[in-house]
């Protein structure tokens, strides 16, 4: 069941979701970035902190 789900939820995006959107989504996966101006390293490491227990609760 919940590999039809999300075959029907892929066909969707395909359908509805313009091939520019998705190869900028793919580039962006693909090429390194600085963070954001203004983040500190403080920051990113709470980021990675509270996403790792809250992805395993949920």
């Amino acid at each position: 069941m919940v590999g039809t789900i999300l075959l029907a939820l892929v066909a969707v995006d395909l359908l509805v979701v313009p091939f520019s959107q998705w190869w900028e989504g793919i580039r962006g996966f693909l090429t390194p970035a600085a963070p954001p101006a203004g983040i500190t390293a403080t920051q990113l490491g709470a980021l990675a902190g509270f996403t790792a227990p809250a992805s395993g609760l949920n």
